[in-house]
């Protein structure tokens, strides 16, 4: 079949409605196979390094693996406000890690509904942990965690004669561990997270600990060179004798490498007289985290939902806390019930944590997306999957006046006080905006939102509704922009600079669904929908094979780029898909339906179904359109791009 472009896009249109700006741009000279460690059956994945050749091997920007570069995160993202104060660690270990959150993308049949966290608000560092040499957290957490102002830390460890064999390679020369953390700080920089939780648990030579001593303080050095907000936090594991034997306490014999880095994650055997000690030598109490395991191995209180006596423990003393493994709720408890009990667990520990407000002095804005979609592009019944990497900004702790929901096609927050007594005030976001105007827009189902929701600021709280007071004036405009969805802007002036900290819901006896929200220093324009930019794609490596099931279908492989991804406040490109299934059993009117997302320049496509046309049908095509959205779904950017297969 040989086919010049304007006969295939005259075929084409006589299957698919008429589109616009359709770019036909085929790399047929590509790869047809996605190859290389980065990927796993033909799509991009996540993975740690095994060994220490893998760690020497490893490079930025490798041809030869071409999975790598989906890996990369968004730049978008936010920091939490520093201060001297404790702060809350989530160690991150789930059944030795690397499940279904290793998928860059979704992929139809390998993704499904797994442990994930909302209540981002509470943590201040999330560490990723595996017993893989180096792991490296997948890009979906490290998004997730960018866009909630959470630090994202790897892994380094190792354990038992493998680790101790490891150990006398690596700390035997200084040109090995020299070289073995500057490949660390590379690997850091690529991946754009935070730094590294060192555990080495394995016995070392003694004359090798100042080595050990030295790498750390070096692999700090230069993190904070590249980072200045990086962290390297040492594992209260092996002491400074070279014996393995976990403290439970900061003292003379795991102090020279908390001397050396950012920090001490205890281990969990701790007492009270325990702390007690650790005051002695702690050069700030912030930087000493005591571990809490929530499967409750020889801790306080004994795990679970018990987990906040611990925490309440360890409060008395004003240090930090380490939280390891609260994935307990999704590994011990029925599934179904997950959401539930991960609220009851993060409820309990809440009244306990210090809340650290994010800095966004251009703002924020939440479509309130848990980190979950429905593949609505499936053949079949619709399926619900995980997708980390669209996780909006979340709300602040969890509460019995509202929840987060989703209902196939909204994620949305749903505000009630249903339960209350008397009308009480619930954060929603802890943030930090100084301007003298200040934008709100509130997307709900409610036609009127006047009073359900204030602003937190250093002169005075703000209620949102129509009103005048000697420091503020507020401004209200309400649009509707489809049935059951109302627009509601809040403009709020002061004739003086003040800071905006926190926005508060006031709960009512109705029911609110909010749908999303932003706030913005300034005036806000309303988006010009009908400038959006055009996005050109390319499509490379390409492979259409015979689908072994029936000779009906092809099965497409390829990776589409965007070239011009780079437009100031994209949060995510959704790809959409039209594709024909010739006369065949199944076959509908082809129709627009999203493929899946991304949160990098590039979308693997992969065993996409296409009617195969020597079986009297029309010709194999498919149109791609990519649209770069923000976290509020307004398009940014819109490009089209028509696939046409040819021998």
């Amino acid at each position: 079949m040989e086919a010049n472009d304007d006969d295939v896009i005259n075929e084409v249109e006589s299957i698919f409605e008429p589109q616009k700006s359709i770019h036909f741009k085929v790399d047929l000279n590509g790869s047809s196979n996605l190859t290389g460690r980065s990927t796993e059956d033909g799509v991009p994945v996540s993975l740690p390094l095994q060994s220490l050749e893998e760690l020497f091997a490893w490079k930025a920007s490798d041809k030869t693996d071409l999975g790598q570069s989906f890996s990369k995160p968004a730049l978008s993202g936010y920091r939490k406000i520093s201060s001297n104060s404790s702060k809350t660690m989530l160690c991150h270990d789930m059944a030795g890690g690397y499940l279904d959150d290793r998928f860059v993308q979704q992929m139809v049949g390998k993704r499904t509904i797994e442990y994930h966290m909302s209540y981002w608000s509470l943590i201040d560092i999330f560490v990723y942990f595996s017993h893989h040499f180096i792991t490296i957290p997948p890009v979906g957490w490290i998004n997730a965690c960018r866009t909630n102002g959470v630090a994202v830390l790897g892994t380094f460890i190792t354990e038992s004669t493998g680790g101790y064999d490891r150990c006398r390679a690596i700390f035997s020369s200084p040109v090995v561990w020299t070289y073995v953390a500057d490949q660390m700080v590379d690997i850091a920089t690529f991946y754009g997270f935070d730094g590294w939780l060192i555990n080495i648990e394995n016995t070392i030579e003694l004359e090798m600990i100042p080595a050990v001593v030295q790498f750390v303080s070096y692999l700090t050095v230069k993190m904070h060179e590249v980072n200045p907000d990086a962290q390297v936090i040492w594992y209260d594991s092996v002491t400074k004798d070279g014996v393995l034997k976990w403290q439970n306490e900061l003292n003379c014999k795991n102090s020279i490498f908390y001397d050396a880095c950012d920090g001490i994650f205890l281990n969990y055997g701790w007492k009270d007289s325990y702390l007690e000690k650790s005051l002695k030598l702690a050069k700030s109490l912030s930087s000493v985290y005591v571990g809490i395991d929530v499967f409750g191995r020889g801790i306080m209180g004994g795990g679970g939902f018990n987990s906040c006596d611990a925490l309440k423990a360890i409060n008395k003393y004003g240090f930090s806390s380490a939280i390891f493994a609260p994935g307990w709720v999704l590994e011990t408890l029925a599934q179904p019930n997950f959401q539930m009990n991960n609220k009851r667990f993060w409820n309990l520990l809440s009244p306990l944590i210090e809340h650290h407000p994010i800095k966004c002095p251009s703002g924020f804005s939440t479509s309130f997306n848990i980190g979950c979609i429905e593949n609505k592009c499936a053949l079949g019944p619709l399926q619900l999957q995980s997708e980390l990497g669209l996780q909006s900004l979340m709300p602040c702790v969890p509460s019995k006046y509202f929840s987060l929901d989703f209902n196939g096609k909204d994620h949305f927050l749903l505000v009630n006080a249903i339960e209350a007594t008397e009308q009480e005030v619930v954060f929603l976001f802890n943030t930090e905006v100084k301007e003298k105007i200040l934008t709100i827009k509130i997307v709900s189902n409610s036609e009127n939102v006047e009073g359900l929701f204030a602003m937190a600021t250093n002169r005075a709280n703000v209620i949102l509704s129509e009103s005048k007071s000697r420091d503020f004036t507020v401004q209200y405009k309400r649009s509707t922009v489809e049935k059951d969805r109302y627009v509601h802007e809040f403009i709020i002036h002061c004739n003086v600079s003040f800071v905006a900290s926190e926005l508060l819901a006031i709960p009512k006896l109705e029911e609110c669904i909010v749908f999303s929200l932003s706030l913005h220093p300034g005036l806000q324009p309303t988006p010009q929908v009908e400038n959006t930019p055009t996005v050109d794609i390319l499509c490379t490596e390409i492979s259409w094979k015979v689908m072994e099931e029936s000779e009906q279908f092809f099965l497409l492989d390829c990776t589409l780029v965007f070239t011009n991804s780079t437009t100031s406040g994209i949060f995510k490109t959704e790809v959409l898909c039209e594709r024909n299934f010739g006369f065949c059993e199944d076959s509908k009117k082809p129709k627009l339906c999203t493929l899946g997302w991304s949160r990098c320049s590039k979308y693997r496509v992969h065993n996409m179904k296409v009617a195969n046309p020597m079986f009297g049908g029309p010709n194999c095509s498919v149109l791609f359109q990519v649209r770069h959205m923000d976290d509020m779904h307004t398009v940014l950017g819109e490009g089209n791009l028509l696939v046409t297969y040819s021998e």
